[in-house]
């Protein structure tokens, strides 16, 4: 009877393992950034899109993305304990070594980095590599050091339409810049929503994502509402620079103001409105890049 009981004891271990690794990737996440690098790719592609290469390009920045989370948080494993919003990540929880969770970052990252270059071409790689950097090496240490940080994490979540434009021509004019200018604005409202929620975790994990002056709800709400502000006029930039047509312009015009009244809405309510602001930003920007999609294609 020891025999059958040793061989289901490491056939869980191993699904334990690989379910564990699963996690390190954030799946969730690297499917939004396949969604914004297969947008950039789109838009800049002549249609009937060359459907290969796109194929490639979002198999090797997902590869890219699920690394650098994967490294991110082995670089946060210590933080990421005191939290109990990702207490039970992986590396914290203890269900994967803390040097087995690097190694697959590592692999992952650089397999992808290769792939882009190999594959796609040199400046794809690059905008990838950029990415991986201002990640890691600047938005990750930042975040215990100044709430300057989501400034740096905004760009690093902001290039991945960059590397689908960029794979489908080989280059990056002024459309594939507007795309980075929405994603970055977009982004700050959105992780400052997060960080509200979560302030006092992320207060006792020694992350200081907000300023003094932005624990006090007004103060934050008021950031939100500018940058919500740049982002209603950043999101009319594609068609000013020729990328969309009125379809698309109608219905950004109509979406950012509606976000942008959402925001000023909740400028003295964060407590009871920042799980909506966060859910609101995520519809916003998925509908941005509909009309952008059907734009194009009507």
């Amino acid at each position: 009877m020891s025999a059958p009981q040793t061989k289901a004891t490491s056939n869980i271990g191993k699904r334990e393992i690989i379910r564990a690794l699963w996690q390190l990737a954030k799946p969730s996440i690297v499917f939004f950034v396949l969604l914004t690098t297969g947008v950039g790719f789109f838009l800049a592609s002549a249609l009937p899109m060359d459907m290969v290469l796109l194929l490639h390009t979002l198999l090797a920045t997902g590869l890219v993305g699920a690394g650098s989370l994967a490294l991110n948080q082995w670089m946060e494993r210590q933080a990421d304990g005191r939290m109990p919003r990702t207490a039970g990540r992986p590396i914290p929880a203890g269900r994967i070594s803390a040097f087995a969770g690097f190694v697959w970052g590592t692999f992952l990252t650089m397999a992808g980095l290769a792939y882009l270059l190999l594959r796609i071409n040199l400046i794809a790689a690059s905008v990838a590599a950029l990415t991986v950097a201002t990640y890691l090496f600047a938005y990750t240490p930042l975040k215990r050091k100044t709430s300057l940080c989501i400034l740096a994490g905004a760009v690093s979540g902001a290039l991945p339409p960059l590397i689908g434009w960029s794979a489908s021509t080989g280059s990056l004019s002024s459309g594939a810049w507007t795309l980075f200018a929405i994603m970055y604005l977009w982004q700050i409202p959105h992780f400052l929503a997060i960080a509200w929620r979560y302030r006092d975790e992320y207060q006792v994990a020694g992350f200081l994502v907000l300023s003094e002056s932005e624990l006090n709800g007004p103060g934050l709400g008021r950031r939100m509402f500018f940058y919500s502000l740049a982002l209603l006029f950043a999101s009319l930039l594609p068609t000013v620079v020729g990328l969309t047509g009125s379809f698309y312009f109608i219905g950004a015009l109509l979406i950012g103001m509606a976000y942008l009244a959402l925001n000023t809405a909740s400028l003295s309510t964060l407590n009871e409105s920042a799980p909506v602001l966060f859910r609101a930003s995520l519809i916003y920007i998925v509908l941005l890049f509909s009309f952008m999609v059907i734009d194009k294609i009507i």
